[in-house]
C-alpha cells in the first residue's frame, strides 16, 4: 500500500465525535472488553452502561469518566479489537519468505481467530444493524470497512510480496473481495460450525487457483 493511502486510512480513523480513549490504562481496556461481553451476550440496544461497569468491576461513574455514551465505548471498542486483531495479522503476514503459500497461510490463521472469537460475531452483526439506523453509526462503519479493507490489501501485499502485482486479480479487488466473503462464512459458524468450515476451505482452494500467477 503506498505511504499516502496508509495516511488516508489512518486520517479517516482519527475523525471521531469522541475523545479517544487512553487503552494504556487497565481500567479503559477493562470496560472496553467488558462493554465487548454485554454486546455479545445481550445485543447494544439491550445492554446497559450499568452492566457494563458491574461485569468491568467499576463504578458507573468511572465508566463515564472515561466514556462519554455507550455510543463512545461501541466506537472504541470497535477499533480496539481492530487494531489488536491487525497486529496479529501483521506480525503472522510477514513471517517467512513472502509468496502465494504464505498469504493462504496468513487467510488460514485469520480463520482460527475468528473461530476462536466466534462469540463476538453477534456482535458484528449488531453493528451492521444499527449502521442501518443510525446516521452517526451508518457514517463511521462505513469508514471503518474502508479502513479494514486498507488493511486487508496492506496485509496481502506484505504476505505476497513482488508478486502481488502479479496477480490474475488486483490486490485491491482481492482486498473487497476477502471482506466481502469472510463474515459470511463467520456468520455461519453459529448455524452450522461444520458446513462453514467446508465453505471456507472450499472458497480458500478457489482463492489459490485465482491468484496463482500465470506462467510465463
Amino acid at each position: 500500500m503506498s505511504e499516502r493511502a496508509q495516511e488516508k486510512s489512518r486520517e479517516e480513523l482519527d475523525e471521531r465525535e469522541f475523545p479517544q480513549a487512553n487503552v494504556s490504562n487497565p481500567s479503559v481496556v477493562k470496560i472496553l472488553f467488558a462493554a465487548g461481553q454485554c454486546f455479545a451476550e445481550h445485543g447494544y440496544e439491550k445492554t446497559t452502561t450499568k452492566e457494563i461497569a458491574q461485569r468491568a468491576g467499576v463504578s458507573k461513574s468511572l465508566l463515564h469518566y472515561h466514556f462519554e455514551s455507550k455510543e463512545h465505548l461501541l466506537y472504541e471498542l470497535q477499533d480496539l479489537l481492530f487494531n489488536l486483531t491487525k497486529e496479529r495479522i501483521r506480525n503472522y503476514s510477514l513471517k517467512g519468505e513472502p509468496s502465494i503459500e504464505r498469504a493462504i497461510a496468513t487467510l488460514d490463521m485469520v480463520w482460527r481467530l475468528i473461530c476462536k472469537n466466534d462469540n463476538f460475531i453477534f456482535f458484528g452483526l449488531d453493528l451492521w444493524n444499527l449502521a442501518g439506523k443510525y446516521p452517526a453509526l451508518q457514517e463511521h462503519h462505513r469508514k471503518f470497512m474502508r479502513s479494514i479493507v486498507a488493511f486487508v490489501e496492506e496485509a496481502a501485499r506484505d504476505a505476497l510480496g513482488p508478486v502481488a502485482d502479479q496477480l490474475a486479480i488486483p490486490v485491491s479487488r482481492l482486498a473487497q473481495l476477502l471482506v466481502a466473503t469472510i463474515p459470511g462464512f463467520a456468520m455461519r459458524l453459529q448455524v452450522d460450525a461444520e458446513g462453514a468450515q467446508q465453505a471456507f476451505d472450499d472458497f480458500k482452494d478457489l482463492l489459490t487457483k485465482l491468484i496463482t500467477v500465470p506462467s510465463a
